[in-house]
């Protein structure tokens, strides 16, 4: 029955072991003469090595990261209308500051625009002030005939009581009449003053009965003309809105820098003609700037924000920059299992810029008291981490749990302890119990 491979890996190793330890213990031979009978057996052969010693260090711990250096801000200066580009006032490079001109139009047509607003709208307010003149005229109107009713009335009495007065007199006309006193003229003369003033009393009932219709047409009059107010009055608001968007469009031949930064790219040249939503320049921010880098989803529980990155450029190889976690992302990427973090990165003397790849160390917290030993110490035999202590001249064999490497050093978790003396050379050839001279190099 074949043995698995990693049995057998592992008897393979086992027997070397015990042949290294069998030559090292076989005492000296000269030639190939046997040993004489008597003669004492030598002890194991010393096997030299040097050797570290465990130590207990402050240990940083730190989650490296990589990424890109970016602008801490990135605006696109853009045209918000249609024209042509006079002036250009910045180029590559040219610093800025918020509110500076980066660039004219040709104005002329914008210019007019707002003079034919101007005209429009006052056209609009003067035939406003037409409608409301018109509309107190109908008011006044209005109130007159309102206040015509008591005439009206008052001209009835006086008819009325001319109808009775010239109806009295027809009567005493007839009597004379009948005694022959006056002439029939007399009695005509009478009748027609009674029939004229019967005819007035109608007239001024009419009158008076047509009074509601009057008041009703100058009231209609008077709704007409407000309409007609208030139809001037959204005119003039509309020829208002129209006068601010053609002086909105006239100050818009100015662009503007919305931040203060850097041009990281002109779009355009003076004399172009541009549409609207036309870029024009690209404005960013290089101080500070901006880092957005990942990390492996196993380390993103020590993150938190508020830690301090230190970052490294191939631009300047031998210098660190430091950084200031700003941001964690709240999911991992799937397809990379990564977290993406951003950390804002001091640029006071403008030595970044953006676009570089940077990589780097997030400082996560510090542990005062770990052991180490040289990184030399440690063997790895079929996944077996171990190192050899050195106690009277013997040393003795210890797994270990080893941590993170320290530059030279390597931390152990587990197995060996601060003071002792570790090997650091010849390790294959030691072995638990192995008698060990050190040397110095």
């Amino acid at each position: 029955m074949a043995l698995p491979p990693f049995v057998a890996l592992l008897f393979l190793v086992l027997i070397t072991s015990a042949c290294s330890r069998s030559q090292a213990e076989a005492p000296p031979s000269s030639g190939n003469a046997p040993a004489k009978a008597g003669t004492p057996t030598a002890g194991p052969r010393a096997i030299p090595i040097t050797v570290g010693r465990a130590e207990t260090r402050s240990v940083q711990r730190v989650v490296e990261t990589s990424g890109s250096l970016l602008a801490w801000e990135d605006v696109l200066a853009k045209t918000e209308q249609s024209g042509t580009i006079a002036k250009l006032f910045a180029d590559l490079g040219d610093r800025v500051a918020a509110g500076a001109t980066l660039a004219e139009y040709d104005r002329r047509e914008f210019l007019l625009a707002v003079d034919q607003a101007r005209a429009d709208l006052n056209a609009a307010r003067e035939a406003l002030a037409r409608s409301q003149a018109t509309v107190s005229a109908t008011e006044a109107s209005l109130q007159r005939v309102k206040d015509n009713l008591a005439a009206l009335d008052a001209d009835v009495l006086r008819a009325q009581s001319q109808v009775d007065w010239a109806r009295s007199e027809l009567e005493r006309s007839q009597q004379l009449f009948a005694k022959e006193i006056i002439a029939a003229r007399d009695v005509d003369s009478a009748r027609n003053q009674y029939n004229t003033a019967a005819a007035q009393l109608t007239m001024m009932k009419t009158a008076a009965a047509q009074h509601p219709d009057q008041v009703r047409v100058a009231e209609a009059q008077l709704r007409s003309d407000l309409a007609a107010v208030r139809v001037a009055e959204a005119t003039v608001k509309q020829r208002e809105a129209a006068l601010g968007i053609t002086e909105k469009r006239l100050g818009d031949t100015t662009v503007k820098a919305s931040i203060g930064g850097s041009i990281a790219k002109r779009h355009v040249s003076a004399g172009e003609f541009v549409k609207d939503n036309t870029p024009l320049f690209t404005l960013v921010v290089t101080n500070p700037l901006k880092y957005a880098g990942t990390v492996p989803e196993r380390q993103a529980p020590d993150l938190k924000i508020g830690q301090t990155l230190r970052l490294s450029v191939e631009a300047y190889p031998d210098k660190a920059f430091t950084g200031i976690i700003t941001r964690l992302a709240p999911a991992v990427e799937v397809a990379t299992r990564t977290l993406t973090i951003e950390a804002r990165v001091p640029n006071d003397g403008g030595a970044l810029r953006p676009g570089f790849f940077a990589k780097g160390t997030v400082l996560t917290r510090e542990d005062p008291s770990v052991v180490v030993v040289p990184s030399d110490a440690l063997m790895n035999v079929v996944g077996l981490n171990k190192v050899f202590v050195i106690a009277d001249g013997k040393a003795q064999e210890r797994q270990v749990r080893p941590g993170t490497r320290q530059g030279s050093t390597l931390e152990i978790l587990q197995g060996v302890k601060a003071g002792e003396t570790v090997a650091t050379s010849n390790l294959p050839a030691l072995y638990n119990g192995a008698p060990v001279t050190v040397i110095t190099r």
